[in-house]
């Protein structure tokens, strides 16, 4: 990446961990335009962990620009693409990743291997050598480690339709709250229940929130779906202020926002707390969405109405 376009960038590449076998290499493609050329990199910034000495073997890195999810990807591209896992060493997998799928399949069951290979550079997955299904065929589980929650997929339910199984690895992968992209609007917009969206500038700006509102997320799960939302994904603060007809100046200069969107109603309501993740109450965050549902506007959270 250009040094003076990717400080940030640069600065939590830094702080990457060393390993015998990666060496986390930056280059200027603007100094450099021949090379990325041979790499067959049209824009950048960009991540790609190549293997070998291949210019054509390399797999992308998809996720936030920090530290420490991108070095749980290269975590995940030093271990096998489906680990082995018995009873007595399932809390060190637990410990190697945030997402971690388990199958209890026979062994001559190559689909797990195959779903395996097409997101092990996003999650983990391992096979149960000591639980492999017995008489229903199998299963496989997911475990969301940050927000402690499971889920199972039956053998039923996989034979029953081809795309079930990616279907399941998306659902677990999102978690509880869900971060919104223009690609994925069409699955939030399906909902069919309000949006607490955290209107955010910045990747690090979004880690602390999650912390902060997880708890409130697994309690309010059935009633609302909570969402990170970029700022600048989504034009800037002039335009994400009149996608949610804000004041811009509740977005602007790297400030972060909480809003629920009533897409039934096309009310929006603005919490005025504090919004910072670190920082955040959580107590009068329920408050307010308690006010919303109570039809008093969220005054009991500190709360305005906008666009209504």
């Amino acid at each position: 990446p250009p040094r003076e376009t990717t400080p940030s960038l640069l600065t939590q590449w830094s702080s990457l961990p060393t390993h015998p076998s990666i060496n986390p290499h930056p280059f200027d493609c603007s100094l450099l335009p021949t090379l990325c050329a041979s790499l067959s990199i049209s824009s950048f910034p960009a991540i790609r962990l190549y293997h070998g000495s291949s210019p054509t073997s390399f797999t992308r890195y998809r996720g936030p620009r920090l530290a420490a999810p991108i070095a749980a990807f290269l975590g995940r591209m030093l271990r096998p693409a489906v680990s082995l896992v018995t009873a007595e060493n399932t809390t060190a997998l637990f410990a190697a990743d945030d997402v971690v799928f388990v199958g209890h399949l026979p062994r001559e069951d190559g689909r797990f291997a195959a779903l395996a290979g097409r997101y092990r550079d996003r999650y983990t997955f391992a096979r149960a050598v000591d639980d492999l299904g017995g008489e229903d065929g199998g299963r496989v589980e997911c475990y969301n480690v940050p927000d402690q929650m499971q889920w199972t997929l039956s053998a039923k339910e996989m034979g029953g339709e081809a795309k079930a199984m990616e279907r399941f690895v998306e659902r677990c992968g999102r978690g509880l709250v869900w971060e919104l992209t223009r690609r994925g609007e069409g699955v939030v917009y399906e909902v069919g229940k309000p949006l607490l969206h955290y209107l955010h500038h910045t990747p690090s700006q979004r880690p602390p929130f999650l912390s902060a509102i997880r708890p409130l997320a697994r309690k309010y799960a059935g009633h609302v779906q909570f969402l990170t939302t970029s700022i600048p994904e989504y034009g800037g603060a002039e335009a994400v202020a009149g996608i949610f007809g804000l004041d811009p100046k509740r977005v602007a200069g790297g400030r972060t926002a909480v809003v629920v969107q009533d897409l039934r109603t096309g009310r929006v309501f603005v919490y005025e707390g504090e919004t910072e993740g670190g920082k955040m109450d959580v107590g009068g965050v329920e408050g307010w969405l308690v006010g919303v549902w109570g039809g008093d506007g969220g005054r009991g959270g500190r709360m305005s109405c906008e666009g209504g």
